[in-house]
């Protein structure tokens, strides 16, 4: 059966899809939901899923948050420097919030998470994470982050490697970065299509994607460039393997919580993200059937359904 496809206008902004400081007060029961688009996209791609959130739970405020350097976001002055990444974007998360990630999104998602983590004073602190908590005003109620992690069509290393087979092929992303280097128009082309392939109705899909991303370059060249360099190069198994997957007893309590806190959505016939993965990944994992790396267009219902069960059996639990 044919995927049900929405088509948003790109214009159409939602009214509770809104970018809020990490001070802002938050009203209602549910804690927000923060939207981190992938590579090569926008925050635009997120809007048939909020449509059908803002229908389903309008108590829900949801915050639709823009990379640095795509569209109106300034640029990293070093585009592939983490560090600085994380110096722009924490300042924006709430961190009384459930963060969601998308593809690329979801892997820094989890790396900014982490680096929060790292301020607990029982961690060694980064540099990083020392700068960001400078930047925490005195009177900030929540010093860690406390909603949920969840990526969708996310991967702990998109790359394969000798210890995480189940990704892609490395030789693929070097393809990838080498031919963007040359090409990047045609190169951003060719990934996009390579994402919508797995999703049943194709065309539909092509569709939707261009009438709410468009065809311009969603940022500028070094940006996309270090994005894929994150694609090729972040391996977060390591973080998992070193920090969470420790007995009881060797675990801090932080990262416990941020065990139980991780939650994956996978695409069933994601070309990206094999559905194997799902043995080796850690927290919580659930495939969705019939879709493949773009559940937000092609499956928005079902989406919304999943992260509104995750969403209200965490904050019941408060």
């Amino acid at each position: 059966m044919s995927a049900s496809i929405a088509t948003v206008d790109k214009e159409n902004v939602p009214a509770n899809s809104k970018p809020v400081g990490r001070g802002t007060e938050v009203s209602g029961q549910l804690k927000p939901l923060v939207l981190l688009h992938g590579w090569g996209a926008s925050p635009a791609v997120w809007q048939p899923l909020i449509e059908v959130l803002n229908t389903r739970c309008p108590e829900l405020e949801i915050i639709n948050l823009s990379w640095p350097g795509y569209g109106d976001e300034p640029a990293l002055a070093e585009a592939d420097n983490l560090n600085e990444l994380a110096e722009v974007m924490l300042p924006k998360l709430p961190l009384d919030a459930h963060w969601l990630g998308w593809s690329l999104g979801g892997n820094l998602v989890l790396w900014l998470a982490e680096l929060v983590a790292q301020q607990s004073p029982s961690n060694k602190q980064t540099a990083a994470s020392q700068a960001i908590e400078n930047q925490t005003t005195e009177n900030e109620a929540a010093q860690f982050h406390t909603g949920q992690l969840i990526m969708l069509g996310s991967n702990a290393s998109f790359a394969q490697r000798e210890h995480w087979p189940e990704a892609l092929s490395a030789d693929v992303l070097e393809q990838f970065r080498q031919g963007f280097d040359q090409a990047p128009e045609k190169t951003l082309k060719r990934f996009h299509g390579l994402q919508m392939q797995g999703e049943s109705d194709l065309r539909g899909c092509k569709k939707a994607f261009t009438a709410l991303v468009g065809k311009e370059m969603p940022a500028d060249n070094a940006t996309l460039a270090a994005g894929l360099k994150w694609l090729a190069e972040l391996d977060l198994t390591k973080l998992d393997l070193t920090e969470l997957n420790l007995t009881e007893q060797e675990l801090s309590e932080s990262a416990q919580s941020q065990l139980l806190r991780l939650h994956w959505l996978l695409g069933e016939h994601d070309p990206l993200v094999p559905v194997a993965v799902a043995e080796q990944l850690p927290g919580q994992v659930e495939v969705l059937s019939d879709c493949g790396h773009l559940p937000m267009l092609t499956q928005s219902e079902v989406l919304a359904e999943h992260l509104l069960r995750i969403i209200k059996a965490a904050d019941d639990e408060q």
